[in-house]
């Protein structure tokens, strides 16, 4: 049996061997990956949603409830009892508009309970509540100005 007829008769158990690797150590790591990735894209989406949202939710509030806005700032600044009134009409409204099936997804998706679940509602509403401030104050350039 010459050299080259013995390598080529091992080729077969190589090529086993290094499937076998592939198999246990690959694929497995393969798998993880791209279950992670899932999440990731999942929360991702949820969040956009959320956030999406949450915006509608405040700008919803603005326009529906600008006489009261005007009113709780009558004196120049919002008592911490009428921001508290808002915010709970805010959440109110986002969980509504989320659903139970969206609640359910967001509590999932984030691995926390339905407690934690609207402390982070409640913070997507004072990002997007900040968003909207910022936005008002911001006023256009000339570059910015449509010719």
């Amino acid at each position: 049996m010459s050299v080259r007829e013995f390598i080529v008769s091992l080729l077969p158990h190589i090529l086993g061997l290094v499937a076998l690797v592939m198999t246990g150590y690959i694929l497995p790591a393969l798998k993880n990956w791209l279950t992670e990735r899932g999440k990731t894209t999942k929360l991702a989406n949820v969040a956009l949603r959320v956030e999406h949202l949450a915006e509608a939710c405040v700008a919803h509030l603005n326009a529906g409830l600008k006489a009261q806005f005007e009113l709780a700032a009558a004196d120049g600044r919002i008592t911490k009892e009428e921001a508290e009134v808002l915010k709970a009409d805010g959440l109110r409204l986002l969980k509504e508009f989320l659903g139970q099936q969206g609640l359910t997804s967001v509590a999932g998706v984030l691995g926390i309970g339905a407690g934690l679940v609207d402390t982070y509602l409640s913070g997507m509403i004072e990002k997007s509540v900040e968003k909207a401030n910022v936005a008002a104050t911001v006023k256009p350039t000339m570059s910015q100005v449509p010719l």
